[in-house]
């Protein structure tokens, strides 16, 4: 069944709120997902933006 951009944002947003990185990992990117960032073309993977940064 395919979700809707709703649910899907729905979900994204109660999963980034309450922290549940699984959620965001398991069932709202596909498994390889990577993100590009066009102001320092870096690519990155999804859970990088939520881990701490290493200092």
């Amino acid at each position: 069944m395919e979700r809707s951009i709703e649910r899907l944002a729905d979900e994204f947003i109660a999963a980034v709120e309450t922290g549940d990185l699984d959620a965001i990992r398991t069932s709202l990117y596909a498994p390889d997902a990577q993100i590009w960032h066009n102001t320092d073309d870096r690519v990155i993977g999804c859970l990088d933006p939520w881990r701490p940064a290493k200092r």
